[in-house]
């Protein structure tokens, strides 16, 4: 209602505004708004609808960003450790390697 009322005092609309309310069925007769009309606004109990949805809104991409971040951190973490698990699986695998080489070199010099 606090928009409309200030489309009607901004635009100088308040004569129009009670004669299409006294034109309205159902309207009591001599319909009068008072030119004053900031006393007539109420003011909410409840929280601004529109607000508590655009802070949602964020809280919930502000998540989402933290949670896209931890997994491209979790991943190249992962990635990581995958380079160091093979490079001591190749390691391990030379060391394995090397008493049958050395077993070879033995038997190929008698």
């Amino acid at each position: 209602m606090r928009v409309m009322q200030d489309v009607i005092m901004d635009h100088n609309l308040l004569r129009e505004f009670h004669e299409e309310l006294n034109a309205a069925p159902g309207s009591p007769e001599h319909f009068w708004v008072e030119d004053d009309l900031s006393d007539v606004d109420e003011t909410s109990d409840v929280e601004d609808p529109e607000k508590t949805a655009k802070d949602a809104l964020k809280a919930y991409k502000q998540e989402m960003t933290d949670k896209e971040t931890f997994f491209q951190m979790a991943v190249v973490e992962t990635a990581q450790r995958a380079t160091e698990y093979s490079q001591v699986h190749l390691d391990m695998e030379r060391a394995r390697m090397e008493p049958e080489d050395l077993r070879g070199q033995l038997l190929r010099t008698k």
